[in-house]
């Protein structure tokens, strides 16, 4: 190469590492009239580490929904490694690594479909996935690789919390302690076979659900049935949760739906009355305790008819205003049979 070549690819190298990884321009984002996102920009580079702050209905949220490409922007753009998060999500997708506090998951799909699309949409050949069921009833589903393989030692300590073989910056220790505690408390394992040089097996084992469990989630037994039909206001910002809960009330209930709290408030302080108010209690703009608050002064009867859902109240807030509340709350993701009765037996007082 002559020298005189040198100087394009010097360039081109200096513009590949002064890319940023993260880019957002000028990002804006409505949900009807409420402005959740006006004119929002940074850049993060390669290899920093940074928090994303600030006061509840900042749109936090919603930035890192369209980061995550679960929503998409009314104008401006963002971009993770060059690929932009409208254009591009597929891409996005494999680049990215997001635990959102309630993951958007396809509620249509079972857990196999679900497992199976998630190693789809990370390009896991189909070579190292493998889902059976073992003598004990229990599904397995298996992921191994051809890699390096672990250690006796890194084995010991692949679910400890915070543990990474990883160099520094590249990963936080947290996601397999996170899978084995899901998968525990499913009542499941995870197993692991590996040997440096051998690459390594995975193995999740789930139960089946209890023939109970299965029963109830198709409809209401007798002695569940409603006492009468009642009419239920749902709030939450996922519409795939607002989708779950009116199937599983609809049959029974007349449901009706919002994605955000102030179009809640907005119905009922223009008269509207519910028999039960099912609210998220951690949302954009308008949280469930805000309009908790606001329901307190404007419509106290419709205050004491909410139930929070929430998928894990880990603010100091959110902590204090359940132990202080007299409202009921359920935790996601809650079973379809509990939540009717619950509902039904508040119908019925």
């Amino acid at each position: 190469m002559a020298a005189d070549d040198t100087v394009p690819l010097a360039r081109a190298v200096g513009v590949l590492h002064s890319r940023p990884m993260l880019a957002v321009r000028n990002l804006a984002k409505r949900f009807g009239d409420v402005p959740a996102l006006q004119d929002v920009t940074f850049e993060v580079g390669r290899g920093e580490i940074v928090g994303f702050l600030g006061p509840n209905g900042a749109g936090k949220t919603t930035t890192l929904r369209i980061l995550s490409t679960y929503l998409t922007p009314d104008s401006g753009t963002a971009s993770i490694a060059g690929h932009d998060t409208a254009r591009e999500p597929m891409a996005v997708r494999r680049q990215l690594g997001y635990l959102p506090e309630h993951p958007p998951l396809y509620l249509d799909h079972t857990v196999l479909e679900y497992l199976r699309f998630c190693a789809a949409l990370r390009g896991v050949p189909r070579g190292r996935r493998a889902v059976a069921v073992a003598v004990d009833g229990r599904v397995v589903v298996e992921v191994r690789d051809t890699g390096s393989g672990m250690s006796p030692e890194a084995v010991a300590r692949l679910f400890t919390p915070f543990f990474t073989t990883k160099p520094p910056g590249r990963g936080t220790g947290l996601g397999l302690a996170i899978c084995h505690r899901i998968v525990t408390s499913l009542g499941g394992e995870i197993t692991v076979e590996s040997a440096p040089g051998a690459g390594s097996t995975l193995r999740v084992h789930l139960p089946p659900a209890r023939p109970s469990e299965s029963g109830a989630a198709h409809g209401p037994s007798a002695a569940t049935a409603s006492p009468r039909r009642g009419r239920i206001l749902v709030v939450d910002d996922e519409p795939l949760i607002l989708s779950a809960i009116r199937r599983s009330l609809g049959t029974e209930h007349e449901v009706v739906t919002a994605t955000q709290a102030v179009q809640a408030l907005d119905r009922i302080t223009a008269g509207e009355r519910f028999d039960v108010v099912l609210c998220d209690l951690l949302m954009p703009n308008m949280t469930g305790m805000d309009l908790h608050a606001r329901l307190v002064s404007a419509a106290p009867d419709q205050a004491e008819k909410m139930i929070f859902l929430t998928g894990g109240a880990f603010a100091l807030r959110a902590r204090t205003f359940l132990e202080q509340s007299r409202n009921l709350w359920i935790e996601k993701p809650f079973d379809p049979a509990a939540l009717r009765n619950l509902i039904n037996a508040r119908l019925r007082g």
